[in-house]
């Protein structure tokens, strides 16, 4: 029970710095953007994958993030390895662009 506990301690810290971070960037661009993990090992086999289905992760606790239309941004290559950021614009569940 207690590592249960923890594990849900340390998720939860994650998920909140996670939500600091891009909450700051998301009023300097205007933009409401979310965070999930891209499962890419660089930021550059992620933009390889235009025109592809996005392999991802979902992190959050309070629902999916994951869109198939519209822009997210992404951590990778896993949540907790965070080597590389992005934002993915989806189209019809295809990534039409990384930045």
């Amino acid at each position: 029970m207690i590592l249960f506990g923890m594990l849900f301690l340390v998720r939860t810290i994650i998920h909140l710095t996670s939500s600091i971070n891009f909450g700051i960037l998301s009023l300097l661009k205007g933009k409401d953007i979310e965070m999930m993990a891209a499962l890419y090992p660089t930021k550059k086999a992620l933009k390889n994958s235009i025109g592809k289905s996005l392999n991802y992760m979902e992190t959050s606790m309070f629902g999916a993030e994951y869109r198939s239309n519209g822009k997210f941004a992404v951590v990778g290559p896993t949540p907790l390895n965070r080597k590389w950021y992005a934002e993915v614009e989806m189209e019809n569940g295809k990534i039409k662009k990384v930045s």
